[in-house]
């Protein structure tokens, strides 16, 4: 059960560093975008702004099972190998 719990901690440390990386190229992506306007598309501007990103809360979690597997496997192999050696 403790490799469980390893592997679900894991496995949110995996997403929540995912998620910061995603969030904050976006951010620096924002901070340095330099728009490129011609006198002819100007009245198409848009006065607000949004950001956004929908995900699908079930891609979520099969993401979040699938790490946590993986990371039980490797921690039972590393397990099992310090078992033998």
């Amino acid at each position: 059960m403790k490799l469980v719990l390893k592997a679900a901690c894991i496995s949110l440390i995996v997403h929540i560093i995912y998620c910061v990386i995603t969030v904050s190229w976006g951010y620096i992506q924002t901070l340095f975008y330099a728009p490129n306007f011609s006198d002819t598309n100007v009245f198409i501007l848009q006065n607000e702004v949004v950001f956004a990103y929908v995900a699908s809360p079930l891609s979520l979690l099969i993401s979040f099972m699938i790490i946590l597997l993986v990371s039980w496997l490797i921690l039972k192999l590393a397990q099992t190998k310090q078992v033998i050696d």
